[in-house]
C-alpha cells in the first residue's frame, strides 16, 4: 500500500496544477480548513468528497479492557466524515454511470401499461392457480372424511352385530 500524501506533497501538486504560488495555494487549503472548522456544526459540505457532520451518541455501558469492570461511558457528540457517492465510486473503482436519454411521454406512458398489464396478468393466474389448489385441497379432505365416516360405520355395525349374538 502506497504511503498518504504529506501536505507539502498536496500543496506542490496544487501549485502545480493551478499555477499558483505554493504560498497562495496553502492560504487556500488552511481558509477552507478554517471554514469546515467554523461551520462543522451546521454541517461543512465539500462537493464531491463529501460533508463534515456533528453526530450525538447515547450514553452506554461499557468495560475497561484493565480491570475488566463495568463502566458508564457518557453521552458524547462526535464529528463525523460522511464520503460523497461520487468519491466513493472514483475512489473504489465504480464505474460511473452514462447519461441516460429523456424518455418522451409516449414511450413513459407505454412502459407504465406494460407493467399494468402484467401486473393484472400475474395477479390473474395466481387467482386461478389459488382456485384450483382449493379445489384440490377440498376433495382431499372430502375423500378423508368420507373413508373415515365409512370405518367408524362399520365398526359400530360390527360392535351391534357382536352385541346380538
Amino acid at each position: 500500500m502506497a504511503k498518504a500524501m504529506t501536505k507539502s506533497q498536496m500543496l506542490s501538486s496544487l501549485a502545480d496544477q493551478t499555477g499558483l504560488a505554493k504560498k497562495e495555494v496553502a492560504n487556500v487549503v488552511d481558509t477552507l480548513v478554517q471554514m469546515a472548522y467554523q461551520h462543522a456544526k451546521e454541517g461543512f459540505t465539500i462537493p464531491g468528497l463529501g460533508k463534515l457532520v456533528l453526530q450525538k451518541r447515547k450514553a452506554r455501558m461499557g468495560r475497561n479492557p484493565a480491570t475488566g469492570e463495568s463502566i458508564k461511558i457518557p453521552a458524547k457528540t462526535v464529528l463525523k466524515f460522511r464520503i460523497a457517492k461520487q468519491a466513493k465510486d472514483a475512489v473504489a473503482g465504480g464505474a460511473p454511470k452514462k447519461a441516460t436519454k429523456k424518455t418522451t411521454a409516449k414511450k413513459a406512458a407505454r412502459k407504465t401499461t406494460a407493467r399494468k398489464a402484467a401486473k393484472k396478468a400475474t395477479k390473474k393466474t395466481a387467482k386461478k392457480a389459488a382456485k384450483k389448489t382449493a379445489k384440490k385441497t377440498a376433495k382431499k379432505t372430502a375423500k378423508k372424511t368420507a373413508k373415515k365416516t365409512a370405518k367408524k360405520t362399520t365398526k359400530k355395525a360390527t360392535k351391534k352385530a357382536g352385541k346380538r349374538k
